[in-house]
């Protein structure tokens, strides 16, 4: 028999790093939940800076002609854009 509790815990390397943003994501979340508004603002503000990286990514794609791995790369962003952009519809209410 294997006795479980003698036997020295091992870790993986960088397990501190997934313990410190644990604590830092409830602490967010509580944050969150104590202060919503703010919260709302945030949310508002990072997927209007994704919206905006991902326009100006597109643009200078399409003005730069560039060869179609950058294409690629930009049609993906695009697709990405459009399925946040649904859901935040349908979410709102405003698609059916």
């Amino acid at each position: 028999m294997i006795d479980h509790a003698r036997e020295p815990r091992i870790t993986a390397p960088g397990w501190g790093w997934s313990l410190a943003y644990g604590i830092v994501s409830v602490l967010v979340g509580i944050l969150a939940f104590a202060a919503p508004f703010p919260a709302t603002l945030a949310a508002t503000m990072i997927v209007g800076f994704l919206f905006l990286a991902g326009g100006v990514a597109s643009l200078i794609a399409a003005l730069a002609d560039a060869a179609a791995a950058a294409m690629r790369c930009c049609s993906g962003c695009c697709r990405w854009s459009r399925a946040v952009i649904w859901c935040w519809c349908r979410s709102a209410g405003h698609c059916r």
